[in-house]
């Protein structure tokens, strides 16, 4: 049996560099894909999931990598918010007693006119009712339902989540019948100055390379 653990920001592969050099916790959908790579054949993987969520397109991709797998459990030691939750649809979720999931609406940011305001306003609606699909088709419930609770930003106890659908098993208890919460830890301002900061390393490293060719040590 082997464990995967998702932890701080859900983020696209991209990211990952960034959150590294700041020794920021994070999940990109490589380290999910690494994971799945190293099992053999039947052997059990672990979830172990505690995020405040992220960005959104990752989260879908996570899911998609997990879905229907057989063998694979979710296990929400934490919270599950926001993307991170949507994550823990994708199979067999047991649930901390003290854990949550946190279910609300996409948020993002447009500039430009009001037909760019209305497109992205649409954008979102349109992600919403995706995400809200994924808890749909786990707990059978009406997806109208789910972009209700999601409209007003929804905080959901382990037993809760197991009577809605959600989740399958309180851990301690037995089985039961029955997406951040704020922005990414690292701005878009942390992004451009990792990057300087980097570009600055790595010129001065390949100085201090070329200099020791040279001269030797």
């Amino acid at each position: 049996m082997k464990t995967v653990k998702i932890r701080g920001d859900i983020i696209p592969n991209d990211y990952k560099w960034i959150y590294d050099w700041l020794e920021y916790d994070s999940t990109c959908p490589k380290d999910i894909e690494g994971a799945l790579s190293q099992l053999e054949e039947g052997e059990d993987l672990i979830v172990d999931v505690n995020s405040p969520g992220g960005v959104v397109s990752a989260g879908i991709e996570i899911y998609g990598m997990l879905h229907g797998k057989e063998h694979v459990t979710f296990e929400v030691t934490g919270i599950a918010a926001s993307a991170a939750g949507v994550i823990t649809q994708a199979g067999y979720v047991r649930m901390h007693p003290t854990s949550m999931l946190m279910i609300h609406n996409v948020s993002g940011s447009a500039e430009g006119d009001y037909h760019e305001m209305d497109r992205t306003s649409n954008a979102l609606q349109t992600m919403n009712e995706a995400l809200a699909s994924a808890y749909a088709a786990k707990s059978g419930r009406a997806l109208e339902e789910i972009v209700k609770d999601m409209d007003r930003e929804t905080w959901i106890t382990a037993q809760k989540a197991v009577e809605l659908g959600f989740a399958d098993e309180v851990i301690g208890t037995g089985k039961t019948e029955t997406n951040g919460i704020g922005q990414l830890s690292v701005t878009p301002q942390m992004m451009q100055q990792a990057i300087k900061e980097k570009e600055a390393y790595d010129r001065e490293k390949e100085k201090l390379e070329l200099s020791i060719s040279l001269y030797g040590e």
